[in-house]
């Protein structure tokens, strides 16, 4: 996520917080993947948002995202696993 913020010039010390523009990014692209909006969000563990979407629609975003196409999939795809 740190990376992630360097690379675009975000914020790093708000990061975690749901409507900085790397939980903003994360989301739409969860939407997106899923073809849902999310439902819910509270926050994990870690701090970091999490969202709440249908089991369905996680399977669609994981559907999506093994036969995308976009390199940023693929090395997300890649990286799931060679590390499971």
């Amino acid at each position: 996520m740190l990376s992630t913020c360097v690379v675009n010039n975000w914020p790093l010390d708000s990061y975690l917080h749901p409507d900085h523009p790397l939980q903003i990014a994360c989301r739409q692209e969860l939407e997106a993947l899923s073809g849902e909006k999310v439902s819910l969000t509270t926050i994990e563990g870690c701090g970091a948002p999490l969202y709440q979407i249908s089991l369905s629609g996680l399977a669609s975003a994981i559907h999506k995202l093994t036969i995308s196409q976009d390199e940023v999939h693929k090395e997300v795809v890649t990286a799931c696993t060679s590390h499971p």
